[in-house]
């Protein structure tokens, strides 16, 4: 079970964003919405709106590991024997079956609770590159009105 863990720190924190199992298409077309979106106008721009896209698609694969792994569960406990009323109640059998899956995960390895940790410090990584690229593009449109407020004056000393 240690090497399914060391799997999924693998592709959480991998180097390449875009892992073989996943489409790079839609990565790129995610790339080319924010890029529409936030307009960057400079390297340091750019470079803040792919922390947001990078971020986001590790956000949305930690999201589809998490419910995997919910979903792999249920279906291996799900394979075990029902009490009649759990089994006869289809709202008590699926909570039945996700206190299960917390239960024997928290038990065990926390990979839930590990997921939970990675998305909350995607999020914070997204709000804080959108504050920073705010702040970037607030400062340039700073420093470009100042600039022509004040031009300099152009000589020819040649």
């Amino acid at each position: 079970m240690r090497s399914a863990l060391n799997n999924i720190r693998h592709e959480l924190y991998a180097k390449t964003v875009v892992l073989p199992t996943e489409n790079e298409e839609d990565y790129d077309a995610l790339l080319q919405s924010a890029v529409e979106e936030f307009q960057p106008e400079t390297t340091t721009e750019f470079h803040l709106v792919k922390v947001i896209v990078d971020s986001q698609w590790r956000l949305e694969r930690a999201l589809k590991m998490e419910s995997g792994r919910i979903d792999a569960k249920i279906r291996e406990e799900h394979r075990a024997k029902l009490d009649p009323e759990i089994a006869a109640d289809p709202e008590l059998r699926r909570r039945f079956f996700l206190g299960l899956v917390i239960s024997e995960d928290a038990k065990w390895y926390n990979v839930l609770d590990k997921l939970g940790r990675q998305e909350e410090r995607l999020h914070r990584r997204i709000f804080r590159a959108i504050a920073e690229l705010r702040a970037c593009r607030k400062l340039r449109e700073k420093t470009c009105k100042n600039a022509s407020s004040n031009p300099i004056p152009f000589s020819d000393t040649a």
